[in-house]
């Protein structure tokens, strides 16, 4: 993403980017540097924050019904695709575990 993001940057728009932002921490980083010497937005788009069943899980561990929670336990899984050549699995892409599942 870092060419698109820093084209847009440098022309004045705030930037909305799927994840992973970069490549690599460095080439985050350089984004976030480009979006503050233009005074401009730069955000990554975690669509989990807004997911229906994320908020209902939240209502409820607010609700006093509940009492003190001491502990919640969560897991995250999908269907990957069954090609191993996918972008799910190619880092280079974007894939992988780290750069596309590990930020939830």
């Amino acid at each position: 993403h870092r060419h698109c993001v820093e084209l847009l940057l440098n022309s004045g728009k705030h930037v909305l980017v799927e994840k992973p932002t970069g490549l690599s921490y460095a080439e985050t980083k350089h984004m976030f540097e480009v979006a503050r010497a233009n005074d401009r937005l730069l955000v990554t788009n975690y669509w989990t924050r807004f997911f229906p069943a994320i908020g209902w899980v939240r209502r409820k561990l607010q609700s006093p019904r509940l009492g003190p929670i001491r502990k919640v336990h969560g897991d995250f899984a999908f269907q990957a695709a069954a090609n191993l050549d996918d972008r799910f699995f190619n880092p280079k892409l974007g894939g992988g575990g780290g750069l596309d599942r590990a930020c939830y």
